[in-house]
Formats: C-alpha cells, sequence, structure tokens
C-alpha cells in the first residue's frame, strides 16, 4: 500500500508540473508534543496538491510523523489519501475520498477507508483587503457514509467496519494576515453504537511572508473503544508548523 500511495505522489507531481497554472500545493513541515499514548516531542511532515475550478476539486494529501525518545522509536504514522469533490464552490457538494492510516503505537497495523458523502455549506462571506477579495468567514458541516479495512497490531485477524460520519468546520478570518479554523470529525459504527470516535483540530494560521506561513494548532483524538486493551483512549497534541504553499 505505501508503494501504490508513492506511486500516487509521483504521479501527481509530475502532473503538476505540466499544469502549474491550474494546480496549488502546500507543503507543512513542524513538531508536535503528544500526550497520551505517546508523550514527546516528535517531527511531522505533511503535503497537499489540489485542483478546484466549478466542475470538480481533486485533492491528494499525505501526513508523517516519527518520534524518537533515548534512542528509541515511540511514535511513528502515515496518513494518504485522494478526495474528489464535485460542485466544490456550491452550497451543496458530493464527494468521494480513500485514505490509508497506520500507526502501531495506536493500535493499527494499518486502515483502509472509503467514504461517500456531501459537504453543505451555511454560511460563506468574503472580504476585501488593499483591492484583493478574499474568504473571510466560512461554515459547513459534511456527513458521510464510510467503510473501514482494519488490521490491528500484533494480530492476524482482520475487521470490517461500516461507519457514519459528520464532520462540521468553521473558519474565520482575523484581519488580513491570520484566520482561525475549528473541525470536528465524529465518527460511529452502525451496528455497535458504543464504537465511535471523536477528532478536534483547532488552528491559528498567520502569514508571514508570501508563500510563508505559521500555524499554531491543538489536536484532540478520542476512541471510545481502542482497537487494543493497552491503547489510551484519549490522545492530545500540541502542534506548531511552517507551510510552504505555491
Amino acid at each position: 500500500m505505501k508503494h501504490l500511495l508513492i506511486f500516487c505522489a509521483v504521479f501527481f507531481v509530475s502532473f503538476v508540473s505540466f499544469s502549474q497554472d491550474k494546480w496549488k500545493s502546500a507543503v507543512t513541515i513542524g513538531s508536535s508534543y503528544y500526550k497520551g499514548n505517546v508523550n514527546n516531542l516528535d517531527l511531522r511532515g505533511e503535503f497537499n496538491v489540489t485542483r478546484k475550478d466549478k466542475m470538480l476539486e481533486t485533492s491528494l494529501f499525505g501526513k508523517a510523523i516519527y518520534g524518537k525518545a533515548e534512542k528509541v522509536k515511540n511514535n511513528e504514522e502515515y496518513l494518504g489519501g485522494l478526495k474528489f469533490d464535485l460542485f466544490p464552490q456550491s452550497r451543496l457538494s458530493p464527494f468521494l475520498a480513500g485514505s490509508y492510516f497506520e500507526n502501531k503505537f495506536k493500535g493499527y497495523e494499518y486502515q483502509v477507508s472509503g467514504l461517500l458523502g456531501a459537504k453543505w455549506v451555511f454560511f460563506r462571506d468574503s472580504a476585501t483587503f488593499d483591492g484583493k477579495k478574499m474568504l473571510s468567514s466560512d461554515f459547513s458541516i459534511s456527513a458521510a457514509g464510510q467503510y473501514d479495512y482494519e488490521k490491528y497490531a500484533g494480530k492476524d485477524s482482520t475487521k470490517q467496519k461500516v461507519r457514519v460520519s459528520i464532520r462540521p468546520k468553521f473558519k474565520q478570518r482575523i484581519g488580513q494576515y491570520a484566520y482561525f479554523e475549528h473541525i470536528t470529525f465524529v465518527k460511529l459504527n452502525v451496528e455497535k453504537t458504543d464504537d465511535y470516535s471523536i477528532e478536534t483540530s483547532t488552528s491559528i494560521t498567520v502569514q508571514l511572508i508570501k508563500y510563508l506561513n505559521l500555524k499554531v494548532s491543538h489536536e484532540y483524538d478520542y476512541v471510545n473503544i481502542p482497537p487494543l486493551s493497552t491503547v489510551k483512549k484519549e490522545d492530545h497534541a500540541f502542534i506548531t508548523s511552517i507551510i510552504f504553499s505555491f
């Protein structure tokens, strides 16, 4: 699966090089302090490649996290995926997405997911700064059906789960060079209602110079039934990152 994700990334980067006027990319490098299943400082890197027009928005994304304490690895996480949004500028936007996740320290040998759903924009407004029109505020809710194929660390068996998910998202610009953003992502197993998880992300992003931003954020993950008995239900991450946009 890793080789497939690498291939997709190379394909997208190659394609972007021939159509740079239609694509936007961002690379994030940062560090985070974890508290929960992992208690340490670690390094992280992320990328996002997006093409957007009135008909379709296509996004390829990936994330890697690595941590070590006293010469012993105590965190290693990989996430990658591809997402398609139909009519992204409309109030109602259907989407299709697939992702791959692994983190043995959180109990997952791997998790392969597919989502089909739609986003409804309740409110969207813009403001003008120095003659340039910018998004000033945005509030939306996404709902989806999700299929997960999971293998847990140290176990030979696999599990298949069908979940429903809801994701409210709020974004508010603070002046010309900064914005606040909050996302809550709730997932519920349709066959076992006490098997649910909650993920939240709260951040402030400030533009330092053109193409360079500073982002400070807090992420909270809660899993009511962890994949392994040795895995804690809660994780906190306090993150500082530099984002290169081009």
